[in-house]
């Protein structure tokens, strides 16, 4: 569903991207593994519009490459970026029905009995979101608002759901949480997912296949168990070498 071939990224004469390929296919997961300063939140913003490109990229067979964001926004590729940027000064479930503004939320297609349906949806796979409806967005817990985040992007109604860094700064139990959650997504609503990691190993334990990106390159792809038990990536990416 979508197709990248040949793409490079610039930040004015800086090439950010030096022609990389990625496919995406209906309900992947797909893992983008690199270090700091690889080109992963890069290529996110090459997608959604927000850096200049050349090469192509298709969503759905229709070349994309060139539209602004909100542009792409519309086509239901949504990108929840690193530092989740939610409103602090607004509530849990405001915070949500901001999500839904592209689609009418209570006032759009279905009404106040979809909006409410969905939203109990973000509440099931994020529990913690249920019991903080009323909190605002500045008091909650990185964790929780990283949390937040991502229901909001939901509610957008995603086709293609954009994740950059979802576990940055998290405690592990934490990032255990949002990663059941994050699988949950994809296998129960289909909901297809470009996930941009540095924890190669949460990001490989959900993903079907996983590419590693350096220096704006894709140095490696694979089946994400292929590349768990790959001994150069367990040794860059995991801290130790399979024996």
């Amino acid at each position: 569903m979508l197709e990248i071939k040949n793409l490079k990224a610039y930040y004015g004469v800086i090439e950010g991207l030096k022609g990389i390929d990625i496919n995406v296919g209906e309900a992947e997961i797909i893992s983008i593994i690199g270090s700091n300063g690889a080109g992963k939140t890069t290529l996110l913003k090459a997608i959604s519009g927000s850096v200049a490109t050349s090469g192509s990229i298709k969503y759905r067979g229709e070349e994309i490459s060139g539209l602004k964001p909100k542009q792409t926004a519309n086509l239901g590729i949504i990108h929840c970026p690193e530092g989740r940027h939610i409103f602090p000064g607004l509530s849990v479930a405001e915070n949500l029905e901001m999500g839904t503004v592209a689609w009418g939320g209570v006032f759009g297609k279905g009404g106040k009995q979809a909006y409410e349906e969905e939203l109990q949806m973000i509440y099931e796979t994020f529990p913690r979101l249920d019991e903080r409806r009323k909190q605002l967005g500045w008091s909650l817990s990185g964790g929780e608002q990283q949390m937040l985040a991502i229901g909001r992007a939901i509610m957008s109604r995603p086709k293609l759901l954009m994740l950059d860094e979802p576990s940055m700064g998290l405690a592990p139990l934490i990032v255990d949480e949002l990663y059941d959650a994050i699988k949950n997504i994809n296998k129960k609503h289909k909901i297809p997912i470009l996930l941009v990691e540095q924890n190669a190993r949460k990001a490989l334990s959900v993903a079907d296949s996983g590419y590693i990106l350096e220096q704006g390159l894709i140095v490696k792809f694979g089946s994400a168990s292929d590349l768990s038990n790959d001994p150069a990536v367990l040794e860059a990416y995991f801290g130790k070498a399979k024996h």
